[in-house]
Formats: structure tokens, sequence, C-alpha cells
């Protein structure tokens, strides 16, 4: 059960849904100038959610072991965005994992990285 909370978005992903890293979002909306050309001024309490087909995680495997580093030339750099929020990432990886070892890889990338990692079936990673 992961579990993200901000004034103003609150992000679960429930052991009741088949994978943990399914996550629902509800949020408290706030009230923004519908004037596109303004910007919006994050603080430190707010959280962004970044949606990306690929996380920008290099993975590896040795021995049976699971590394993972944050790869910025995979197109999300995390310190060139100088974002006050905290940023969560919801993708897919490249690296094939085992079912019994998914869970043990989605808790290090979200420990490490705030990373939610979707895992698609064979059939739906060839349709996208």
């Amino acid at each position: 059960y992961y579990s993200m909370e901000a004034s103003n978005c609150r992000c679960v992903a429930s052991p009741s849904v088949a994978s943990p890293s399914v996550a629902s979002v509800a949020h408290q909306p706030r009230r923004y100038s519908r004037d596109w050309n303004s910007q919006v001024q994050l603080t430190p309490s707010d959280t962004v959610i970044i949606v990306a087909y690929h996380l920008p995680i290099a993975l590896k495997v040795h021995d049976g072991q699971y590394t993972a580093e944050w790869d910025d030339e995979r197109g999300l750099n995390r310190d060139g965005m100088n974002l006050t929020a905290s940023c969560v990432y919801i993708g897919c990886i490249s690296m094939e994992i085992p079912d019994h070892e998914q869970e043990m890889v989605e808790r290090m990338l979200f420990d490490q990285f705030n990373c939610v990692v979707l895992f698609l079936s064979a059939e739906l990673k060839e349709r996208y």
C-alpha cells in the first residue's frame, strides 16, 4: 500500500487493486486563472504527477539483485525542471520483470525515486 499526500493532491495505490502500481488519484482542485499565459506558482507542499510511457530509470539486474539509476538522458531531467514541489512519476520500464519480482521492483523504485511502475501485458505493449 503506497500513499503520498499533499495539501491539494492524494495519490493512493490500494492493495485491493490487482497491482499496487495502479493508482487512483483524487484531488481537491485549486482555482487557477483561465488565462493560459499566466504561470502557476507551486509550493513545496504541492505535488506534481508526471506520466510518461517510459520512466527515466536505468534498471539493471546482477545475480538476482536489482539496481536502478535515474537517467536524465531519457527525457525527464529532474534538476532541469527546477520544481519546488515534490514529484511522482508514473510509467513503464523497458526491462521485463518476472511476475514474482514485480512487487519488489515497484517498492524499490517508489522508495528511491517516487516512481510508480506500470507493468503492461505483452499484448498491450505491442499495440502501443
